[in-house]
């Protein structure tokens, strides 16, 4: 008989974790959910234009941990010829095909095998624990399912307070920073982006291909602290090297700023050496030490380890010379949306003065939404109203033991959870490179225990 698998989400992490499961030798029927017919390629590699990069070069985003060069080998075989590909920052539609390709090579492998592989596009909206097993509901089946996986990608940004309910739908706004509606927006007139972050330059860059001339306005918090991705000329030796396990959060920034010290042009380096090491880290924290990262020390963290492409980089310099790209450090305190226009308040965050901005269009960039406690209409939220999941206690993602990467309950429910949903107990957990060595783990998880049964 076989195993049956639900795995919800065809993005990156479902579809390679559905790739590594088909290494068992149990027979599996996977049945891998997605909201389009984009499977392997999730949001992020489904750009709404080519202008947008990949932030980090070809050599670091292969989909395998154990073949670092199977990106650029597969690029190079798609006529890429440009010299030292590994340092190139590709487009990310470019990265979305390599995807595709090998979602492809996914089910000619499960064809080929005594597996069953099963993509199904639509929206499930509830998974119910029934009899020892797991009933998986859409609008248009039930599925009776032994295992299931929680591989569901970025959430939307949620609605920031000053916008009322009535208008989350208003084409004046868009609170989707990856489809953004610009068919909406008038090509001369000023509009407002929400964040100054990664989110930010990737809507900057979609306005201005699809034909937007007017000024850009920007407010965070912070203002603009993003910097351009650098190649370290050598490799940094640092104490940071030999950090061990669990280690208290006032170490590491005593021995972080004592490396600051050695290596003051190196910052970006050291952060990259911890990075590595941070979710074990982060993991043997206590919540207190989490609470006091979030609330003093997320920011700088974030500083320092997202970067931009040079080419992106330069771009956005470009727009602040010119003026065309204006960005502020402050607290917005209220916007109104009127039949054509909104009508912005905000208060500078070093001045203390008080604002007004009046724009075409809202581009919410704050972020994904971690927080599953929040209501809204999906199926994480579901699960949470039904005592099913559990928020970590700094809501950033969902409770779950992270030496098997199934989800916390009494009742040990056969769910499974990857990538962003373990923010709360990894934190770094949204890149490749993370993904990547994610999916290979829980599939062998999952294959031993399929061959304890």
């Amino acid at each position: 008989m076989k195993i049956k698998i639900g795995v919800i989400g065809g993005g990156f992490s479902g579809a390679m974790l559905a790739r590594h499961l088909l290494n068992s030798k149990q027979n599996l029927e996977i049945y891998i959910f997605n909201n389009d017919a984009k499977f392997g390629r999730g949001i992020a590699y489904q750009a709404q234009t080519d202008s947008l990069l990949l932030n980090v070069p070809a050599g670091k985003m292969s989909a395998f941990s154990n073949q670092p060069d199977h990106f650029v080998e597969w690029l190079k075989e798609n006529n890429e010829n440009s010299s030292e590909v590994e340092q190139k920052f590709f487009n990310r539609n470019i990265y979305g095909l390599y995807l595709s390709a090998l979602w492809e090579e996914t089910k000619q492998l499960a064809a080929l095998s005594d597996h069953i592989l099963t993509p199904i596009i639509g929206k499930v909206l509830q998974i119910i624990p029934k009899d020892g097993a797991l009933e998986l509901q859409t609008n248009e089946l039930n599925l009776s399912l032994d295992f299931c996986i929680l591989a569901c990608g970025n959430a939307l940004p949620s609605h920031p307070k000053f916008i009322s309910e009535k208008d989350f739908n208003s084409k004046l706004y868009s609170g989707n920073p990856w489809r953004i509606k610009v068919k909406e927006i008038q090509p001369d007139k000023e509009v407002l982006i929400l964040g100054a972050g990664l989110t930010m330059v990737d809507a900057i860059q979609v306005l201005r291909s699809n034909g937007f001339k007017g000024k850009v306005n920007c407010i965070s918090p912070h203002g603009f602290k993003i910097l351009p991705y650098e190649k370290s000329s050598e490799a940094v030796k640092s104490e940071l090297l030999n950090i061990k396990t669990p280690i208290r959060l006032s170490e590491i920034l005593k021995l972080f700023h004592q490396e600051m010290r050695l290596h003051p042009t190196k910052i970006a380096d050291l952060v990259a050496l911890l990075r590595v090491k941070s979710g074990a880290i982060w993991s043997n924290f206590t919540h207190e030490e989490r609470d006091f990262f979030m609330r003093h020390l997320r920011h700088k963290w974030g500083v320092a380890r997202h970067r931009i492409p040079p080419e992106s980089y330069s771009i956005l310099q470009d727009e602040i010379k010119s003026k065309s790209l204006q960005i502020h450090a402050g607290k917005i305190t209220a916007m109104n949306f009127q039949e054509s226009t909104i009508l912005v308040e905000f208060q500078e965050r070093n001045s203390k003065e008080k604002r007004r901005l009046s724009v075409q269009h809202v581009i919410n960039c704050t972020g994904p939404s971690s927080d599953i406690t929040i209501p809204k209409d999906d199926l994480l939220f579901s699960l949470f109203q039904n005592g099913i999941i559990q928020a970590d206690p700094l809501f950033l993602g969902i409770k779950t033991d992270i030496k098997n990467y199934q989800i916390y309950s009494e009742e040990n429910y056969p769910i499974y959870a990857l990538g962003n949903l373990l923010k709360g107990e990894l934190w770094e957990t949204t890149a490749i490179n993370e993904l990547r060595i994610q999916c290979e783990e829980l599939a062998q998880v999952l294959i031993n225990t399929f061959n304890k049964q």
